[in-house]
């Protein structure tokens, strides 16, 4: 069943797959694919800050369904033949890019397959379109934050999860980075609340409180 929301179309949450608290994993019944080589992750490690390759190490390479990456390449990206590839880039004086460009392009805009290391130890690894994160991602902070999904503007736009350092976990439908739609939040403590949310925020009388730690 889909149901609209700001930006696009998405599907009811399945509560059997959301709920389980030991993954941020998108991944559904389908086999998941890395979005990079090995070579290519293990070269990109040795740019990080300690915190945060410990993340990253602990998360492991980026992986997804391999339908959603065909999907999504095919509306980022176009024809393959127009994206080149170049070694790692320092881009805006600062963050260092690996990855796809758009051919031609002056000034080089990110478009394709990439990652980025940020001057203050974020890192994404995803698609891009016009120089900004598009199509499936994962963005991490050193602080242990991850966010994943599907970003639209460098923010988290659609179907997603959120893992905080704390251990809180939200996941369900994005919008300007915020819960829009059907979600699920699961606390520090494992309550597991359900219902539709309007920017971040439960809406309406629909909430619905799954499991209460000592319940």
């Amino acid at each position: 069943v889909f149901t609209e929301f700001p930006g696009g179309y998405k599907e009811k949450v399945d509560i059997n797959e959301t709920c389980n608290n030991n993954t941020i994993t998108l991944d559904r019944a389908e086999d998941a694919i890395p979005m990079f080589s090995a070579e290519l992750f293990d070269e990109m490690i040795l740019y990080f800050d300690s915190k945060i390759k410990d993340v990253v190490l602990n998360l492991g390479p980026f992986c997804y369904k391999k339908s959603e990456w065909i999907k999504t390449m095919q509306s980022t990206t176009g024809e393959t033949s127009k994206i080149e590839v170049h070694e790692p880039q320092v881009v805006n004086g600062r963050n260092i890019y690996f990855g796809e460009w758009r051919a031609g392009s002056s000034p080089p805009v990110r478009e394709g397959r990439g990652i980025c290391v940020y001057s203050d130890n974020t890192f994404y690894e995803g698609l891009w379109k016009n120089d900004k994160r598009e199509g499936v991602g994962r963005l991490i902070i050193d602080t242990g934050h991850v966010c994943q999904g599907s970003f639209k503007k460098d923010k988290l736009c659609g179907f997603g999860v959120k893992v905080y350092a704390s251990g809180e976990k939200i996941k369900g439908y994005f919008y300007d980075n915020l819960l829009n739609g059907d979600g699920i939040k699961i606390s520090v403590d494992n309550d597991i609340l359900k219902g539709n949310f309007e920017k971040g925020k439960i809406s309406g009388d629909g909430a619905e409180l799954l499991y209460q730690n000592g319940d």
